[in-house]
C-alpha cells in the first residue's frame, strides 16, 4: 500500500501542472526511495510467509517451503538492489 502511496505522489509530481512547492528535485529521490522499501518490504514479507507456512502442516513440508523461500529471498536480492 506504501508503494502505491509512492508511487502516486511520483505521477503527481510529474505532472506539468503540479504546483512548484511539490516538484523540486529533492522531493523525487525520497518519493522513490520509499518505494524501493516499501516493494522490498512487500515482496520479503511475502517469501517470509511462505517459508513460515510449511511449518504447520510438517516438519518437512516446513523443512521445503523454508528452502524455496530462501532460495526466492537470495533471487530477489541478486536482481532488486538499492543502486
Amino acid at each position: 500500500m506504501i508503494a502505491v502511496i509512492a508511487g502516486t505522489l511520483v505521477a503527481i509530481v510529474l505532472n506539468p501542472q503540479a504546483p512548484a512547492g511539490i516538484a523540486t528535485p529533492q522531493f523525487l529521490p525520497w518519493v522513490r526511495s520509499v518505494i524501493f522499501v516499501a516493494f522490498a518490504i512487500g515482496i520479503y514479507a511475502n517469501l517470509l510467509s511462505l517459508g513460515l507456512s510449511g511449518w504447520i502442516r510438517s516438519r518437512s513440508l516446513g523443512a521445503v517451503t523454508s528452502t524455496a523461500a530462501l532460495i526466492s529471498a537470495i533471487i530477489v536480492w541478486t536482481f532488486v538492489r538499492w543502486r
